[in-house]
């Protein structure tokens, strides 16, 4: 694993358990396509182009996955509001230049 992967994996399982959600990145990569495409945010090539995926089973098989998305409906809302914000910055967030608004 790569320096920047590490410092990215090590962020990511503090965030997950100070959110109190029990998440894998590897549910994310599940995750991530299904809601991409239930909601129309990308199309099928988007979608494999961003996960690197060769072929269209390939990202039907990652898809399928909806678990994150029953998890992020359950959570309280000023956890979600704390997520929003987050994520319009993450980029600043995970460098350290930004510090994300009060945690609720």
């Amino acid at each position: 694993m790569g320096k920047v992967q590490g410092k990215l994996s090590r962020i990511f399982k503090k965030c997950i358990v100070k959110m109190g959600l029990q998440v894998t990145a590897h549910q994310l990569r599940h995750s991530g396509p299904h809601y991409d495409r239930t909601k129309n945010v990308r199309t099928l090539p988007e979608i494999k182009k961003r996960g690197r995926w060769a072929s269209d089973a390939a990202v039907a098989r990652y898809s399928e996955t909806a678990m994150l998305n029953a998890q992020i409906a359950e959570l309280p809302s000023e956890v979600g509001k704390f997520c929003k914000t987050s994520s319009k910055n993450i980029e600043g967030v995970l460098a350290g230049r930004l510090r994300p608004s009060v945690w609720p």
